[in-house]
């Protein structure tokens, strides 16, 4: 169950900004990384599995030629 709780649009910067509590997601993916954080080497790939509860997520879009 996802939850909206917040829209808002800002016409001068052409963004789309939304809040979400999202109850409980489970996701199934494959990954892949190859990064850095600092100078130490993050790598991997493989697949990935996680649920969220009770998940606050802020979702910012930046609308381009619009």
């Amino acid at each position: 169950m996802v939850l909206n709780l917040c829209q808002v649009y800002d016409k001068d910067n052409k963004t789309h900004t939304f809040t979400n509590v999202v109850h409980l997601k489970h996701f199934r993916s494959e990954y892949f990384i190859n990064g850095k954080i600092l100078e130490l080497p993050i790598v991997g790939d493989g697949p990935c599995e996680f649920d969220l509860h009770n998940a606050n997520l802020k979702t910012t879009m930046v609308l381009d030629g619009v």
